[in-house]
């Protein structure tokens, strides 16, 4: 938790001041009038600096308790404008320390003597989208009234990025971002920088809650959102089949690389995403009512989410028990990387096709397995498999964490099972 807060600097003690108070007025209001210069303290990631604001406040007009100027109708004019000063200053720093919090960034002495000193910027001189950026980042929050998660700090880094690309500068100019603005933004994305169809669907469906941020906040944007139409279309879904994981599972490899499969492999029984894999605890996996669970807090959505531990996910994790960490830690790259490798030498050459679509162009492509296998296929092989199995769809979303059933519905139909189930169903009904 950041904190900032403001002091005054060389103030006499109390009692002192009371005893002038009472034997000498004279000097006592000399003391009250003295200016005193106002330093600034900031608690950020267990570190407090001390900083000089260049602002100097008499005592007279100093609450020591809110630590902010006394709104006193003798108030000077000089000493009302510095007290709005450190208020918009304390503002713009507790938003910035939050942001950085949120990044897990820390800050230096260096870069709060930068923010100190530079104006405060009003809205009418934020002049770049940079600028523009950061007060979204600090006021913006999620459907739940949390901060925006580092996965969606960097979707829009990335859309402010294509956008300075596109216009050729950095500059915030609210009146060109019109509905013919936003369309020709979007064919630059489909076919200067060849983004498919689902990735310019996810950066345009940003633009929109960014334009409509800052209509709410009183910055006029001449487009019209509900004119700018799209829509995602639906991917082939390659996962792993019963067999293949089977080879995973019994073939011999070296220490660093059965590592490797064994994380995942303990993604497949879990459906996890890596990135929860990644910095789980041994804390969070325990024993209840005669089942192991592991209990997280997802990290791209936030939501709490209490996953089975199958005997097969257990004995991984027996495996690893000496380990400080559920299972041994392992970069994402390094991960996909590899298991291409152990893959191959698997022989999982299954041919796989990966769909794409560019302005509505279908664009088909065939893949050994191998070539394509990730980390995100595990949380695809869970989701698929545990459906094929008969457990129903509504349990499965519960520890995949789909909150959208269009995007959980693709996993449903990737074989016949549910049409035999159903067919077995309806020949059995009547039988005896």
């Amino acid at each position: 938790m950041s904190k900032v807060n403001y002091y005054l600097k060389g103030v006499p003690k109390e009692c002192f001041l009371d005893k002038l108070k009472k034997e000498n007025r004279k000097l006592y209001s000399k003391e009250l009038l003295l200016e005193r210069p106002v330093v600034l303290s900031v608690a950020h990631q267990g570190k407090r600096e001390i900083i000089s604001t260049g602002k100097s406040i008499p005592l007279r007009y100093w609450d020591k308790v809110a630590k902010r100027i006394k709104n006193l109708l003798d108030t000077p004019a000089v000493v009302t404008k510095n007290g709005e000063w450190l208020d918009a200053k304390k503002l713009e720093l507790e938003k910035h320390l939050q942001v950085a919090q949120s990044e897990y960034r820390p800050i230096d002495k260096y870069d709060l003597y930068e923010l100190v000193n530079r104006g405060v910027r009003t809205r009418n001189e934020i002049n770049s989208l940079s600028e523009v950026l950061k007060l979204f980042f600090i006021n913006h929050k999620t459907s739940k009234g949390v901060s925006l998660k580092k996965n969606t700090l960097k979707k829009y880094t990335s859309l402010i990025n294509h956008m300075t690309s596109f216009q050729g500068d950095n500059q915030f100019i609210p009146q060109r971002y019109s509905t013919l603005w936003v369309k020709n933004f979007k064919e630059f994305l489909m076919f200067k920088v060849r983004l498919n169809d689902n990735t310019v669907c996810k950066y345009i469906i940003a633009l929109k809650t960014f334009f409509s941020h800052l209509k709410l906040s009183s910055i006029i944007i001449p487009a019209t959102l509900s004119e700018i139409k799209v829509s995602e279309t639906e991917q082939i879904v390659n996962i792993l089949k019963k067999d293949e994981l089977s080879i995973l599972e019994n073939i011999e490899l070296n220490n660093s690389n059965e590592k490797v499969r064994d994380v995942f492999l303990f993604q497949c029984y879990t459906g996890a995403r890596y990135s929860d894999i990644y910095i789980a605890k041994k804390q969070d996996i325990y024993s209840t009512n005669g089942i192991k669970v592991w209990d997280y807090i997802d990290e791209k959505t936030g939501s709490k989410i209490k996953a089975p531990i199958s005997n097969r996910a257990d004995k991984i994790l027996q495996k690893y028990i000496d380990l400080p960490t559920p299972l041994p830690r392992i970069t994402n790259q390094a991960m996909n990387r590899e298991l291409k490798k152990i893959a191959k030498l698997a022989e999982l050459d299954r041919l796989i096709k990966l769909v794409s679509y560019n302005d509505n162009i279908k664009k088909e492509s065939t893949y050994f397995l191998y070539e394509k296998i990730s980390t995100h296929m595990a949380r695809k092989t869970f989701i698929s498999l545990t459906l094929q199995s008969g457990i129903q769809e509504r349990m499965v979303r519960t520890i995949s964490n789909h909150k959208d059933e269009r995007s959980f519905k693709k996993y449903i139909n990737l074989d016949n099972t549910h049409l035999v189930a159903v067919a077995e169903v309806w020949n059995n009904m009547g039988k005896k």
